[in-house]
């Protein structure tokens, strides 16, 4: 009995194990410490709350508007399947808003130069924002779906001196 409970205990431990060596770790895409053509500033100057609320709500209009790759970057993960889900999943009378916004926060900032030589400061700015889809479903009638999304948002701002 006793050389048989070793033997299961054996067999369980030596099947956790090979267990543990098959997984495969995947690194999570990040973006590029500094951009090219870009360089970091000294100090963050925080954007405002105000402009991140504008830009949350022209990204979500777009979506509502069908032009949503038109605000992605090509860097955006999985892009391509985004776009595609929205096409084929998301009903065609679904629209969204932003029911609010929070923790806006400017997480890093860099300094270029544009056209014509104007100096230009592009921020990333993360914020959370609740939002609420709406749609009428011919099953159940007019349809709410409420959600908390973060948004990583790229904002290139001139710099007027």
């Amino acid at each position: 009995m006793r050389v048989a409970l070793t033997a299961l205990l054996l067999l369980t431990v030596a099947t956790a194990a090979s267990a543990q060596e098959s997984r495969r770790f995947r690194a999570i895409a990040s973006p590029e410490a500094v951009p090219e053509g870009q360089e970091p500033v000294a100090q963050v100057d925080p954007v405002s709350r105000e402009a991140a609320n504008n830009a949350v709500k022209e990204v979500l209009q777009a979506w509502n508007d069908g032009r949503l790759g038109d605000y992605l970057g090509e860097d955006f993960v999985d892009r391509g399947r985004l776009l595609d889900s929205v096409t084929e999943d998301v009903p065609r009378d679904a629209s969204v808003r932003v029911l609010g916004l929070s923790a806006v926060q400017t997480v890093q900032q860099f300094r270029s130069t544009g056209e014509g030589g104007a100096r230009l400061v592009t921020s990333i700015v993360s914020a959370n924002a609740d939002t609420q889809v709406e749609f009428n479903d011919p099953v159940r009638g007019f349809r709410t779906l409420r959600g908390q999304n973060t948004f990583f948002l790229r904002i290139t701002e001139e710099v007027v001196e």
